[in-house]
């Protein structure tokens, strides 16, 4: 195999390309995600619904969502890959489609205001159709990122290109929107509505118009075994079989499930129990953001020299004990945002490393099974990932149902906040036990996630040596097949 990596080499992933499609590819379903974990669950909650209900909702919709992963791994792995450009004209369909869902899912419960059960089924609907939205858009990314190169330097050097673009994505909802929320509130008495609608109507924007031209910017250079041949069912299961497959997709709901717990949990922290709004949110994403820019630096270099296994256990280990640490001083903003800070390094290192062993385990499965189903792995990461988000809203659901948090009160108070102060005398102010299970999803329940994500990745035994190896004699079988085929 070529050193990919030569700047005169014509398989070099260039500037364009990896700044468009490794980068801002990946910013708009990021934004939507990030709103989706961050402002959902308030944001049903303060136009009436119940948690309870909700996360009822969310987990029986999870379950029609159990199987469709496999039918999309179905139906994008029967799209030959030689017909790269066929494969890029569904993506972006699949793009447009997963921006009406979008605003469907925001809207739809905004405009049914009054209406219960016309808002629950608004969402359950709703949020079906985000899962298999969501799927159309993620597994062909995947697809692209698996084909488009298997230099293991130059994964290593677009690895913090990903990362920017999750993290332009991010900055978006997580950085500016606190802010934008609670200026909102200030300047309407309390009613902090508006500005979700116009949040969502900025991510569909960012979606339709740069999601695409990352799509088009994308170039196809892996020559796979078997390229053209259908996947089978059988096909599936092999690969979920294939251990380092199973442990790197099985750890998406432990790093997705506690990025996602704290954006959900952060957002009724900031609100009830600080009592400042959504300042503390922006402040807490913006310092965790800081904390991750280092490995934008260092990152490529740092996979290039330590195996990826110890980076990926470092950062865990470290994540996990700052968010015990935040438990010392639970209501201490300074100690909070410090704290935060020191976060954003351990996750950093989850956002730059995790997603290259996700992509190394196409050439994994190929080399076992003797195929390529690029699909397949994408479909079953963003099965564990979808997951791990579903937990991250049902979990602090329940829990803050059962312990007392009002959601009718909060849905008052946000929505007529003079009204609501004049018979209370200030805002919702949730009960002791409330404000108690409000601290534990934010501060600890990421812990153990987190902790779930760093067991199962202490069985994997894939290291560079064995990964050189297994490459070799990986291009001396296509090199076999391409001479039979002539």
């Amino acid at each position: 195999m070529g050193k990919t990596d030569n700047i005169n080499n014509p398989n070099r992933i260039k500037a364009p390309e990896a700044i468009f499609f490794n980068s801002l590819g990946r910013m708009g379903i990021t934004a939507a995600g990030a709103m989706i974990s961050s402002y959902m669950l308030l944001f049903y909650v303060k136009c009436g619904m119940n948690l309870a209900v909700l996360a009822t909702i969310f987990l029986v919709a999870k379950l029609f969502d159990a199987f469709n992963d496999v039918f999309m791994a179905f139906f994008f792995d029967r799209i030959p890959k030689d017909k790269f450009g066929r494969l890029k004209v569904i993506s972006i369909i699949c793009v447009v489609v997963f921006s009406i869902n979008f605003l469907f899912l925001w809207l739809g419960p905004y405009w049914a205001i009054g209406n219960l059960s016309f808002q629950y089924t608004i969402v359950w609907i709703s949020y079906i159709l985000y899962g298999i939205a969501i799927s159309l858009v993620e597994i062909p990314y995947n697809m692209f990122s698996a084909i488009q190169t298997e230099d293991d330097k130059q994964r290593a050097n677009r690895a913090p290109l990903m990362a920017i673009g999750q993290i332009l994505g991010g900055v978006v909802i997580t950085m500016i929107l606190p802010h934008i929320i609670t200026s909102v509130q200030k300047s309407t008495g309390g009613n902090d509505m508006p500005a979700y609608v116009y949040a969502v109507i900025i991510v569909v924007a960012i979606n339709l118009v740069i999601s695409p031209i990352g799509i088009l910017a994308c170039k196809k250079r892996v020559n796979t075994i078997q390229s053209t041949e259908k996947i089978k069912f059988l096909d599936f299961l092999a690969c979920v079989k294939v251990k380092e497959v199973f442990i790197t997709c099985a750890c998406q709901i432990g790093v997705t499930g506690g990025i996602s717990i704290v954006y959900s949990t952060i957002v009724f922290y900031s609100e009830y129990v600080m009592e400042m709004g959504q300042s503390v949110t922006g402040m807490v994403n913006t310092l965790s953001g800081i904390g991750i820019f280092p490995w934008l630096i260092f990152g490529s270099l740092l996979m290039k020299k330590f195996y990826k296994k110890n980076l990926i256990l470092a950062g865990l280990g470290f994540t996990v004990a700052m968010f015990i640490l935040r438990m010392l001083m639970p209501t201490e903003a300074w100690w909070i945002y410090l704290i935060a800070g020191l976060t954003g390094i351990g996750t950093g290192v989850l956002m730059v490393v995790l997603p290259v062993m996700t992509i190394e385990c196409n050439e994994i499965a190929e080399y076992k099974i003797g195929r390529r189903a690029e699909a397949t792995i994408g479909a079953i990461n963003t099965f564990f990932v979808k997951i791990g988000n579903t937990l991250a809203v049902i979990l602090p659901a329940f829990i803050l149902s059962r312990s007392g948090f009002d959601t009718n009160l909060a849905s008052f108070s946000a929505m007529n906040p003079e009204e609501y102060i004049s018979m209370y005398g200030s805002l919702y102010v949730p009960s002791s036990q409330a404000t108690g299970a409000i601290i534990f999803c934010t501060h600890l329940l990421p812990a153990i996630f987190y902790f779930i994500a760093f067991v199962l990745i202490l069985f994997w035994n894939h290291t560079k040596s064995k990964h050189d190896v297994m490459m070799v004699e990986l291009n001396e079988r296509r090199d076999k097949l391409v001479n039979i085929s002539q």
